[in-house]
């Protein structure tokens, strides 16, 4: 499994660089990455929880590589998912859960930093 991931992190990062993906997808993973780290310093402001730019990256990278693997295998158990599945269409799915995430974390964040009930943060 270590390995797909990796091989999907690589083939991702070659296919980025290389400008082979749609430039809609492009303006997607920049904006989306510019709210995630925004929003990741703008709470280190009033939060006791402090987080390097360096893990803000590397958590949005990691997040990358793991949703596009799991479309893939999320894919391969539901038949006909996909018709024709290419790298392109695993990349969108990727971003789509990964936008999902980012709206979370940025909610469970705020939800943190603004209210200091465990329960309502542990809900989130």
């Amino acid at each position: 499994m270590l390995i797909e991931v990796l091989k999907v992190g690589v083939n991702f990062l070659i296919e980025f660089f290389s400008g082979y993906l749609p430039f809609l997808y492009y303006i997607w993973f920049v904006v989306l990455f510019l709210i995630y780290f925004s929003l990741g310093l703008i709470i280190n402001c009033f939060s006791t929880l402090k987080y390097k730019g360096w893990e803000l990256i590397a958590g949005f990278s990691i997040g990358i590589v793991v949703y596009i693997s799991l479309a893939k295998f999320l894919s391969i158990i539901v038949e006909d998912a996909i018709k024709k599945p290419s790298a392109v269409s695993y990349y969108f799915l990727g971003l789509i859960m990964l936008t999902g995430s980012v709206i979370v974390e940025t909610l469970y964040r705020w939800v943190r930093v603004k209210s200091k009930r465990s329960l309502v943060s542990f809900w989130i």
